[in-house]
């Protein structure tokens, strides 16, 4: 497997609400790396050197051009491919839609645009600054100093509580139809749909069935693709049921999924059980395994 560098940080913690994580990509070889890339949040993602390219067809991805772009929450997996060089991405909370991107959530489900079509002169300033610091701690400090200088909008104030309910029904295994989503919220089902398409890009039945079938594969990864029946969880009725899933979320079966190398995956599990100071087996405990 070609040599892959996965590096974390968190945001300041002034950041917390909007921003989750930062993360670094490093292919510390002119061989191209790809990989197939679950369904994940909004981000940033900025090609500092090297050549990146993306696509949802592993035949067809095109270059990060230009190399500063948003990537909105998605339901498909995507394919990434890098060489010789380091990708460094923001990762963004549900908040951040309403507080800096200034932008509903659905608008950008499953795209990738330019920055500059959110932020104009901004998307330019972020992308010098990250790309003039020399290590990924000066980077990270960039963009700390960016975001810290910009003002929350007062709309995102007023969706907080709500946004944090949501995300903790989410991810509840028991937490299953939109009714059950709503209650736990404590708001109807069409002020529930405003909420989930503006900051979460989806309406809140596929919201629920993606965040089960992220579960599902997040515990799939830790595990190194054990027998199926040891990260299936209630909500699916059976095999089937998981298999209909896979295709929908990543445009394969699971037996076909699981046997790819995976050199972005498995390097940042491995860097996450590394901060963490827990073994794999510790993972596995961790996971209810």
């Amino acid at each position: 497997m070609a040599q892959v560098e996965v590096r974390y940080a968190l945001p300041d913690m002034n950041l917390f609400d909007a921003i989750m994580i930062y993360l670094e990509i490093s292919v510390l070889s002119s061989e191209p790396v790809e990989d197939l890339i679950p369904p994940e949040m909004a981000s940033i993602r900025m090609a500092i050197s090297g050549d990146w390219f993306h696509g949802e067809d592993r035949a067809q991805m095109v270059k990060a051009d230009p190399p500063n772009l948003l990537f909105g929450t998605s339901s498909r997996a995507l394919w990434g491919r890098g060489s010789g060089g380091t990708m460094f991405a923001i990762g963004f909370q549900p908040l951040a839609w309403p507080m800096y991107l200034e932008s509903n959530a659905a608008d950008y489900t499953d795209r990738a645009v330019p920055l500059t079509d959110l932020w104009a002169e901004n998307a330019d300033v972020l992308f010098q600054r990250i790309a003039s610091g020399n290590t990924f701690e000066t980077r990270v400090g960039e963009a700390n100093a960016f975001f810290l200088g910009l003002k929350p909008k007062r709309a995102a104030e007023l969706l907080s509580a709500q946004i944090a309910s949501v995300r903790t029904a989410i991810a509840d295994p028991d937490c299953a139809t939109v009714d059950d989503l709503a209650a736990r919220v404590g708001v109807n089902t069409s002020k529930l749909a405003r909420i989930t398409k503006t900051c979460f890009g989806f309406s809140p039945k596929m919201l629920i069935r993606r965040e089960r079938f992220r579960r599902m594969l997040h515990r799939a990864d830790a595990l190194t693709y054990g027998d199926w029946r040891t990260f299936i969880e209630s909500q699916y009725v059976d095999q089937s049921h998981l298999i209909r899933d896979f295709r929908q979320f990543v445009g394969m079966a699971p037996s076909r999924y699981m046997a790819l190398e995976r050199p972005f995956v498995t390097a940042a599990f491995a860097t996450y059980r590394e901060m963490a100071g827990i073994s794999h087996s510790s993972v596995l405990l961790d996971k209810g395994a």
